[in-house]
């Protein structure tokens, strides 16, 4: 298991944030973008909980996996899912967050009726979290590569239509959140709500370069951030 309370990231650019909310770029909104960098770098503290296990056994929806740092075993109902990481010799799994400091601010922002910056700001932080993202996707990427496999796509409890957000218990049970200030609440969110729990796959049944996650997406039709981020993954 890994833990970084600190996770050094490369801040977007002014560009990037502003495609991001799929608006046309613009000086104005250059303009606006930079002053909500300026505003959200004090307030984001990206950190990061990773921890491997190996998969045991996968049988019809249900896979029972066994850390690597420990003995402790647990099993994982993934539902249509398992046709992306049943065929797996081990994965990553993963809580990322970028702190709870922007969303108080965005929420101020709002209630004063700047919606732009609120928005803008909403943008930074999920930029951010991506960011982390490839963070976890380079260190599942090395382990692969250090074994001639490949790696599937990077999924997570609630974001395709195999896998339900009610997953997230056994993971966050697997993840030390309090570690890096991020609590379960009773409805299975996570808080503070721009933290993110993964898992990524690796075996020889993936190709050699991760998959894009889009294309698992339960949103993958109507996400604007798809044309933003699309790049950082094969699609």
């Amino acid at each position: 298991m890994h833990i970084l309370k600190t996770v050094p990231v490369e801040w977007p650019a002014p560009e990037d944030i502003v495609r991001s909310t799929g608006s046309r770029v613009t000086k104005k909104l250059i303009r606006k973008a930079e002053k909500a960098l300026d505003i959200s770098v004090p307030l984001i503290q990206p950190a990061l909980v990773t921890r491997w296990a190996r998969l045991l056994s996968a049988e019809g929806t249900e896979i029972l996996m066994e850390c690597e740092d420990s003995s402790y075993r647990f099993r994982l109902s993934v539902g249509s899912d398992i046709d992306l990481i049943g065929g797996a010799r081990k994965m990553l799994f993963s809580l990322s967050t970028i702190g709870s400091g922007l969303d108080p601010h965005i929420r101020r922002l709002g209630e004063t009726g700047d919606m732009l910056m609120a928005y803008l700001l909403d943008a930074v932080g999920i930029a951010v979290l991506e960011r982390i993202g490839r963070t976890v996707r380079k260190a599942a990427d090395t382990e692969a590569g250090a074994h001639d496999w490949g790696i599937g796509p990077c999924i997570s409890p609630g974001s395709t239509d195999g896998w339900p957000l009610e997953g997230q218990a056994v993971l966050f049970d697997l993840l030390p959140g309090g570690e890096i200030g991020v609590l379960l609440n009773p409805q299975g969110m996570l808080i503070p709500p721009k933290s993110l729990i993964s898992v990524i796959a690796v075996g020889e049944s993936f190709d050699s370069r991760a998959a894009s996650s889009c294309r698992y997406c339960s949103m993958r039709f109507t996400c604007h951030l798809r044309k933003v981020y699309q790049g950082n993954q094969e699609t």
